[in-house]
């Protein structure tokens, strides 16, 4: 029976990697003795399978922890603040290099390596967060770049209330609709009865976007043309790559969207 065991400097973070492994190993594979994780296996694992073990853990962990002490120390945010701009941080160093050329390594890779230095039957959490994390400088960098994107997030999501304010002011044009959003074809609006919704019907609409606004929505023209109907009910077939789309219509409209499967989509004549 072959063992690797992982030390941890707090009683806490070696609870919570225990009971990470136990919704991956089973029971009689590991052990616990104060702040040491041991786990059993018929054979030695290499680095790249101890990384398959672990990186998840690694990566929500101590990538939130870091995150926290750079946006406290070096750019004072506070707690409520940070918690909201860590997922982006952490999402983003899942693959460092689509943000930046600059990131020259993803974490998967250096705790590849990490692992393979520390090729023992005890491996340091400590020494990990100390190489992979407190040490490495691309982690303010992407920090940056995590709160760039909360706080186009933020922006986008101010428009959007905007949006969502002002269609208690108009009338619907029609109360209930279907969208269907399909990669193969572009997207197509319906009344009820699937009967095409012209641009023609949506210009007598009293409703008149801002300049803004307009350009806000250039390229979002199916959310556009909803926002001209104000529906009470939309129901949207969509497949699995069109969450663009989906994301957009379902911030507006919310509890007025309901999803369905393209497959289920019962009009065939739409269809193109």
């Amino acid at each position: 029976m072959k063992e690797t065991s992982f030390l941890f400097r707090e009683l806490k973070e070696a609870k919570q990697f225990y009971f990470f492994l136990l919704g991956k190993l089973q029971t009689d594979q590991l052990t616990m003795s104060n702040q040491t994780i041991t786990v059993q296996s018929d054979t030695t694992a290499s680095p790249v399978e101890l990384v398959e073990l672990i990186y998840p853990f690694v990566l929500e962990h101590y990538g939130t922890k870091i995150s926290h002490f750079i946006l406290e120390k070096q750019f004072y945010f506070e707690k409520e603040e940070r918690d909201q701009i860590i997922p982006y941080i952490v999402t983003l160093s899942a693959t460092p290099k689509f943000v930046h050329s600059q990131f020259q390594y993803s974490l998967y890779e250096r705790l590849v390596q990490f692992l393979y230095e520390e090729s023992n039957e005890l491996i340091s959490f400590d020494k990990m967060y100390q190489q992979l994390f407190l040490q490495d400088h691309n982690w303010v960098e992407l920090v940056g770049f995590g709160i760039e994107e909360w706080k186009q997030e933020l922006i986008y999501q101010e428009k959007m209330n905007e949006l969502r304010g002002q269609l208690d002011i108009y009338a619907n044009v029609h109360d209930k609709v279907i969208v269907v959003l399909d990669h193969q074809q572009e997207p197509v609006v319906m009344d009820k009865h699937a009967r095409l919704i012209s641009n023609d019907v949506l210009l007598e609409s009293k409703y008149r976007f801002t300049q803004e606004t307009e350009d806000m929505l250039k390229h979002a023209e199916v959310l556009r043309k909803l926002l001209l109907i104000n529906p009470e009910k939309i129901i949207v077939y969509t497949a699995k790559n069109q969450t663009h789309n989906l994301y957009a219509i379902m911030n507006v409209f919310q509890e007025k969207v309901e999803i369905r499967s393209l497959g289920k989509f019962p009009f065939l004549h739409v269809k193109k």
